[in-house]
């Protein structure tokens, strides 16, 4: 579940694990939520990066995912408006 919308997001898609989710807005409004499904060597990938390395983890997840098999991405959109 994407904890700002609380949309949910399946466990698995097909074989795939979820990566992470997270959530767009537009000022109040919080426009849609996205899922990223990708095979458990993406992920294992940048588990050893600190939170605090974004560029790291960046560039940690686009290599890991051009050599992946396959990654999906979920897109549900939400309309409600919230302060």
């Amino acid at each position: 579940m994407e904890p700002a919308t609380k949309i949910r997001f399946e466990d698995k898609l097909g074989d795939l694990p979820p990566f992470g989710v997270g959530e767009r807005k537009m000022g109040p409004i919080k426009v849609y939520s996205v899922g990223m499904y990708s095979d458990a060597a993406a992920k294992a990938s940048v588990s050893s990066i600190p939170k605090s390395n974004k560029s790291g983890a960046l560039s940690a997840i686009r290599s890991s995912l051009a050599s992946s098999n396959r990654t999906t991405f979920v897109l549900k959109m939400n309309f409600k408006v919230g302060a």
